[in-house]
């Protein structure tokens, strides 16, 4: 947020202001997505662009690994299930609306 109020090229940013509709494949229904952040800013190249932003821990950006399925096993499947689904759902929004679409992670932020 502070990357955003302070970088000349970022025109416009808002917080979880996007409702996307989605198929919740874990609760079986239909619902909404708010991705975390909406940014209007100017490229290296000078072009007014458009993107949504997802921020999420690297290891939530991947299938689960497990030896075992536990319950946690199974919580991190559901979530990861649910979080394609968000996403996929998003990448269309945004291919509809001419809009990137980026997932960041620590890597991406430098954390």
């Amino acid at each position: 947020m502070k990357y955003c109020d302070t970088n000349p090229k970022v025109l416009h940013w808002a917080s979880e202001e996007i409702a996307i509709k989605y198929y919740n494949p874990v609760k079986k229904r239909a619902a909404k997505y708010y991705p975390d952040f909406y940014m209007e800013y100017i490229d290296t190249e000078g072009k007014k662009k458009k993107v949504l932003i997802e921020v999420k821990p690297l290891k939530e950006t991947k299938p689960p690994v497990y030896k075992r399925r536990t319950k946690n096993v199974l919580i991190a499947e559901a979530m990861f299930s649910q979080n394609q689904a968000k996403w996929a759902a998003a990448r269309e929004f945004c291919l509809d609306q001419g809009w990137e679409f980026k997932i960041m992670t620590e890597k991406e932020l430098g954390i």
